[in-house]
């Protein structure tokens, strides 16, 4: 059904461009069908876009902290002397991080 509003919507555009006989009430008709096709192109594609967005914005935070607790991770690890509490810490971190 996407496809063949896109098909209608592509098709009108081409069509309105060469456009002609504007006087015509039966090709004034078909126009103003393939406007709203578009439009429902337009509303269809809206309806999924827009949701789709909003879950990959926290799904891109949540990945930008995974790789910051990441780095942290590193560069604790790096570190010559770790004591005890140090590691205790990064095992809470990593829970924290499989919690969120």
């Amino acid at each position: 059904e996407v496809f063949q509003s896109f098909k209608a919507c592509k098709h009108h555009l081409q069509e309105t461009r060469w456009q002609t006989h504007k006087h015509d009430r039966g090709r004034q008709e078909e126009v103003a069908s393939r406007r709203r096709a578009c439009t429902m192109l337009l509303l269809v594609l809206g309806i999924w876009i827009i949701p789709f967005t909003l879950v990959l914005a926290p799904c891109r935070r949540l990945v930008l902290l995974v790789s910051r607790i990441q780095g942290f991770r590193e560069r604790v690890l790096r570190l010559r002397s770790t004591s005890p509490d140090i590691w205790s810490r990064l095992a809470r971190l990593n829970t924290m991080t499989f919690v969120i």
